[in-house]
């Protein structure tokens, strides 16, 4: 609640400092950056809820590699461009 208020607080000074189009392109990063995070953890936060206690330990240990591994890429990529 507190940094949402704070958030808020922040927008006056910043449209002072910025102008509309960088807002754009920061929310247009941010929505790709967002579709990219979800499509990189392959949906494991609602696969976690599905399944039991033993492969919940099992999927973790075999999705988090894989994750890291593909972040990693899309990563090295992206400063690449």
């Amino acid at each position: 609640m507190i940094v949402q208020v704070l958030n808020l607080l922040s927008y006056p000074i910043l449209t002072r400092l910025y102008p509309p189009a960088s807002f754009g392109e920061f929310a247009a990063i941010n929505a790709v950056g967002m579709m990219i995070g979800s499509m990189i953890c392959f949906r494991l936060d609602a696969l976690i809820q599905i399944v039991g206690e033993e492969d919940e330990e099992n999927l973790i240990k075999t999705m988090f590699p894989i994750a890291f591994l593909i972040s990693l890429i899309v990563f090295i990529v992206t400063l690449s461009i």
